[in-house]
């Protein structure tokens, strides 16, 4: 397929390959000359210098921030930032583990909490709590924080993952600090290691639910389960999959015992499943209980109180003769109702030390009976024996660390690494995105742009968890609306500074007098474009349908690119 423009600019020619942009410096070239030098290749007009995937992921946008990064991105489906969080300014302005957009639009965000000191000897957070966080936050388009909570303490430290519930409150995960003392009386194994030691403390997990208090700010915990609350020496737990055997493990990873790295909420039945990178194993349990009921072994939906529900993963956790499925996954997550594969879940095979050599992505189907319980007999694990779906490639996809995956609305599925080819120590290269079919095709590949934004751990750009919204999502609209009168500045050749500002029916340029302007397609396909006759010059928009397109601004020789602008119906 051919597209073409009938005149590039003077200096620059621009090439699609299969997947991005390259300029060549060229004298002015014609249509036709295109034709006779590119053939077959794809032609397009792009500003100096600035890359994007010549393809296109489905339908959606994207939202990531660094992990110990200081902003947050919206990226449409060409991976273009839409719109920028800077944090840097705020006292918990380094990036935590997880970000979600709300349906007002506003960001929801993990942040690092200060640590706290008596002197030299640290407090807060407790020793061995990472990754570092604390904090939750909601911030506004314009980057005001709206609202904030903070659970970081001696004993406590929010940490991983948290998850926006339909009634407004948060699930999130909590670190809690035992002393060796409460952790033997909880049935977990006296002969436990730490180092090589006896270990003397160690840190468990507890899940709790968040009411935010918009008034005066922070909230209080209306719900919480506590996973020390369901753990059993180990020749009691064998061959009882409801609770977690204190042996399961012989020794601390870091100081802490578990690790619960993911967390999903599922509304229809209300469940929550959640991972644990220790375990290497999938758990979900029964939000239905009262904290009460959650400390114990009956109540709620399923009669079981806080007991696990359904694991899936590493029967041998639980089974004299069971089998290890799974080595280290992040990132569980429940199909939406419409989507294909509604119901099961999905998460990111890390595969650490596997056999294969490759991460996997993985869909299993929970088993149900006709009264919404789980199905397990005795004595065997849960199923299923294998999994609905499963994406390994024999190559060239591996992430020994953290990363995410999403079922889209069309059937595919969207992949972020984390830690690409990251085998041992962790690369230094940024993460990045693949999207694919359910027979495996490859849709799109990319990579996420920092915009200036560095991570953690000495990596470019790290997101630990990214998040996919359909554009038809609430949370977007009303974020895109909020964006559409922004005032974005630049400077011209001639130092003027010109600025530009978008309302419902046009975009006006002041100081642009003399130059030429324009609102482009996200690949390059002039829209309407016009020279600014006067200081004050306005583009109509009202012929235009409604997307997301980008503004450029000729002066002289002087090529200006400018943020995303969106037009909603």
């Amino acid at each position: 397929m051919l597209q073409f423009i009938n005149l590039l600019p003077a200096s620059d020619e621009y090439l699609i390959t299969d997947h991005y942009f390259f300029k060549i410096n060229v004298g002015a070239i014609d249509m036709i000359r295109l034709t006779k030098k590119f053939s077959a290749l794809v032609v397009s007009l792009l500003v100096t210098g600035f890359f994007i995937p010549a393809n296109a992921f489905s339908d959606g946008y994207i939202l990531s921030g660094a992990y110990a990064g200081k902003a947050t991105m919206l990226y449409d489906n060409k991976l273009n930032v839409v719109t920028t969080w800077d944090h840097s300014k705020l006292s918990d302005s380094l990036n935590g583990y997880s970000c979600y957009l709300m349906p007002n639009g506003h960001l929801l965000r993990s942040g690092q909490a200060p640590a706290v000191y008596r002197g030299v000897t640290q407090i807060s957070p407790p020793p061995n709590a990472a990754p570092q966080q604390g904090t939750i936050d909601e911030i506004d388009a314009k980057g005001n924080v709206v609202w904030s909570y903070t659970l970081c303490d001696s004993i406590h430290m929010l940490h991983h993952d948290f998850k926006p519930l339909p009634n407004g409150n948060i699930l999130a995960v909590s670190f809690v600090r035992y002393t060796r003392a409460q952790l033997i009386a909880a049935g977990v194994d006296s002969t436990l290691k730490d180092n090589g030691t006896k270990a003397k403390a160690m840190l468990g997990e507890k899940i709790v639910e968040i009411k935010p208090d918009y008034e005066n700010g922070g909230g209080s915990i209306v719900w919480e389960w506590t996973m020390l609350d369901h753990v059993a020496p180990k020749e009691l737990a064998m061959n009882n999959p409801n609770v977690i055997s204190g042996s399961i493990v012989p020794s601390l990873f870091s100081g802490q015992w578990v690790h619960l790295n993911g967390i999903d909420y599922d509304s229809t039945r209300d469940l929550i499943v959640f991972t644990s990178r220790v375990f290497s194993e999938l758990f979900i349990i029964d939000h239905s209980t009262t904290t009460e009921e959650a400390k114990s072994h009956s109540g709620g939906d399923h009669g079981k109180g806080g007991d696990i529900l359904y694991r899936w993963g590493h029967s041998s956790n639980y089974l004299q003769n069971g089998t290890q499925t799974i080595n280290v996954l992040h990132c569980p997550t429940w199909i939406p109702k419409g989507y294909p594969g509604e119901g099961n879940i999905m998460f990111f095979h890390n595969n650490v030390n596997g056999t294969s050599g490759v991460s996997e992505v993985v869909e299993i189907t929970p088993p149900f009976d006709n009264d919404g319980k789980f199905i397990q007999q005795s004595g065997a694990a849960f199923g299923p024996s294998s999994p609905a779906w499963v994406y390994a490639p024999a190559s060239d996809f591996r992430s020994d660390y953290m990363s995410s995956t999403f079922r889209l609305p069309n059937g595919n599925t969207l992949i972020h690494e984390a830690y690409p080819g990251a085998a041992g120590p962790m690369g230094s290269s940024g993460s990045r995105l693949r999207e694919v079919t359910k027979e495996q095709a490859i849709v799109d590949t990319g990579s996420l742009k920092s915009g200036g934004s560095s991570g953690g751990f000495g990596m470019s750009y790290n997101p630990a968890k990214i998040m996919y919204y359909p554009s038809s999502y609430a949370g977007i609209k009303n974020l895109l609306a909020s964006l559409n009168t922004p005032v974005i500045t630049s400077r011209s050749s001639s130092k003027q500074e010109i600025s530009i500002s978008a309302t419902s029916k046009s975009i006006l340029f002041v100081n642009a007098q003399g130059c030429s302007v324009g609102i482009f397609t996200l690949n390059g396909k002039p829209v309407v474009t016009s020279n600014a006759a006067s200081d004050r010059f306005a583009l109509s928009t009202s012929s235009i349908p409604s997307g997301t397109y980008l503004v450029k601004i000729i002066n002289g020789t002087t090529t200006t690119q400018h943020k995303l602008f969106t037009l909603l119906p």
